[in-house]
């Protein structure tokens, strides 16, 4: 609620309270590099599906590398939600269910934080499918 008072999403709210936890434990650098490893938002999992040419997408798709090889990388259930959104209705070419659902238990069940469970998920996904809604897969 204080990070939608203050017009900003969770994740930027959590990340700038992170930085100032730790601003007196290591250098801004040290923080960048620590959250690149661990933390993927909604932006980083959008920006992966641009196309091999775009310069947003390479830079994506090496963020998402390690936390997912090494398992230390973290999504939360929002950003999951989010990304679910945008990928379901605003990518030019929009991300079937189907697809959503691979993506879903290949990639993000590597990667979430809080596991509600991957079938309360894949349910979200079909009722977007079978009632056309038009509201992000909760």
């Amino acid at each position: 609620m204080v990070a939608k008072s203050q017009h900003k999403t969770l994740n930027v709210a959590f990340r700038e309270w992170l930085e100032q936890f730790t601003s007196s434990a290591g250098s801004a650098q040290e923080f960048d590099g620590l959250m690149s490893r661990l933390v993927l938002d909604t932006n980083v999992l959008v920006y992966s599906f641009e196309g091999a040419a775009s310069a947003k997408a390479r830079t994506a798709i090496q963020l998402m590398r390690r936390p997912i090889a090494t398992r230390t990388g973290v999504l939360n259930y929002r950003v999951a939600q989010e990304f679910f959104n945008v990928a379901l209705r605003r990518f030019s070419h929009p991300m079937t269910v189907a697809e959503a659902e691979q993506y879903l238990a290949t990639t993000f069940r590597l990667l979430l934080a809080v596991h509600s469970s991957l079938a309360l998920y894949a349910e979200a996904l079909q009722i977007v499918q079978r009632w056309k809604v038009s509201g992000s897969p909760h």
